[in-house]
């Protein structure tokens, strides 16, 4: 994705961005705290051949919003995703879901519950409890912030990964394998909208020529020798909650965003990342 095209005159590059991967805002695969939900099989759409559920309306509204922007503002937009890397997802052996393929059969995997990332340059990044699932209410000002390093890799929640995504200068988009556009962010946004779901639920999509993302998950928890899971000693101060008694969660409301008619010429992934932004720190 080069916005660098917003500013010239041509058609050429609007054709080019929409051959780029969509992110699948509605209908991706299930997710509770971190990933999808423990136990349940679930059909993977590329795997077994069925078409992602249509994610026009947040692009559209993605689109609009751009397309209210200043040429600086839009400059911005997806400007720094080639310095941040998906190093590989993180999960639960402890509570897994399964890979449907085509044929019938079923492999497992460790349920997603976070990311470990890596940035070229000094940065913020969001911080959540760990236990903020869905059904949780998460205010713009109660989001706190920690400082990361250049060259540094870290771990965050899928949910702390959501909101930093959703920041103009990524745009959902992430480097993976030296592309830069290689991975993005993945956002359920039906029942969100509906206010069934007090947040959306985030997952992480690969391009098609990466593979899948369910084959970039680290496990990092361990049975131990009492018969009992718990988070391996290097995850432990940031994950360990995770297979403790959870918490109630809080309700509230969502939001909508909002939309204005004119087209720019940039990728679904951005465009879905841009309304998505509007949405959670609006509320």
């Amino acid at each position: 994705m080069t916005l660098k095209t917003l500013n010239t005159a041509g058609a050429v590059k609007t054709e080019e961005l929409e051959k780029k991967e969509a992110p699948i805002v509605d209908g991706a695969v299930p997710a509770d705290v971190a990933g999808e939900k423990a136990g349940e099989k679930v059909v993977d759409e590329k795997v077994a051949g069925k078409k992602p559920a249509n994610t026009n309306e947040l692009s559209e509204k993605g689109l609009a919003i751009i397309a209210g922007m200043s040429e600086e503002e839009r400059a911005n937009i997806g400007s720094k995703s080639s310095t941040l890397h998906l190093v590989h997802q993180l999960g639960l052996d402890s509570q897994k879901s399964s890979r449907k393929f085509t044929d019938g059969t079923s492999k497992p995997w460790p349920l997603p519950v976070g990311v470990k990332l890596k940035t070229d340059i000094d940065i913020e990044v969001p911080v959540l409890p760990v236990t903020v699932n869905k059904s949780s209410v998460v205010k713009p000002e109660e989001i706190g912030s920690r400082a990361i390093k250049a060259g540094e890799m870290f771990d965050l929640t899928l949910f702390e990964f959501m909101y930093l995504m959703v920041r103009d200068e990524y745009s959902g988009l992430l480097t993976y394998d030296g592309d830069p556009e290689g991975a993005f962010l993945v956002a359920k946004v039906s029942n969100f909208l509906k206010n069934e779901n007090k947040l959306p639920t985030p997952t992480i999509r690969l391009k098609k020529s990466k593979g899948s993302s369910k084959e970039n998950i680290l496990s990092i928890d361990e049975k131990g020798a009492d018969g009992q899971w718990k988070i391996i000693d290097a995850y432990a101060e940031k994950f360990g909650d995770l297979l403790k008694k959870k918490t109630v969660s809080r309700s509230g409301n969502g939001a909508g965003g909002t939309a204005k008619a004119k087209t720019p010429a940039v990728s679904k992934p951005t465009a879905a990342a841009v309304a998505l932004k509007t949405i959670l720190l609006n509320k």
